[in-house]
């Protein structure tokens, strides 16, 4: 009985790992540090060949919740990865396309003031502004386990916004996010992302 149960443990945990590893192929980071990850991001040029590697540093440093990452984190929310190990065997597999949404919604409260500075912002691409609405989101839709509650602590940060572009930034923002909630919430996100406040009961 022990060996069975032992045999299924190691089972489930290569089912766990094989999946990570053998979608990231970048030998020149395989041993490398937290400290290195975030190094290579901040001056690596993107294209076909490096995309493995970028992919490979965002993975670890999602893995590891590293703070001083979040800086550069954000650079990446337009990023998406290339196909894992499963997907291009024909098979599905859960993974996010954006693996910088992944590193800093894990990061969770701590990632929010700058994903809130890229919605602001119109240096950063569309799709960073979309993402980082969408990490903003998945953040306080985690914590408070609701979606209108969350569209209204984003449209809370209108008003505080320092400049009225920035500000035009957030509402369409806010527009983005409404329409990702369901049929029966449409309702209330919209309210709430005009006044601020969430009045469900």
């Amino acid at each position: 009985m022990i060996k069975i149960i032992c045999a299924v443990l190691v089972y489930s945990l290569f089912l766990v790992c094989a999946p990570l590893s053998r979608a990231q192929q970048c030998k020149q980071l395989d041993s490398a540090t937290p400290d290195e990850w975030l190094s290579y991001l901040n001056r690596v040029t993107r294209d076909d060949q490096s995309r493995e590697c970028i992919y490979f540093a965002l993975r670890g440093l999602d893995r590891m919740r590293w703070e001083p990452a979040i800086g550069t984190l954000v650079k990446f929310l337009d990023f998406q990865r290339p196909l894992n190990h499963w997907e291009k065997v024909g098979e599905s597999h859960p993974e996010g396309p954006y693996p910088a949404v992944d590193a800093l919604t894990s990061l969770r409260q701590k990632a929010l003031p700058a994903v809130l500075t890229v919605m602001q912002s119109d240096s950063a691409s569309e799709l960073a502004r979309h993402n980082a609405m969408v990490v903003w989101i998945q953040v306080y839709w985690g914590e408070l386990g609701d979606l209108p509650k969350a569209v209204a602590m984003l449209a809370q940060e209108v008003e505080k916004a320092p400049t009225e572009r920035a500000k035009q930034r957030l509402r369409e923002a806010l527009a983005d996010a409404v329409k990702y909630c369901p049929p029966d919430d449409k309702a209330r996100c919209k309210a709430a992302s005009e006044t601020g406040k969430d009045t469900a009961q």
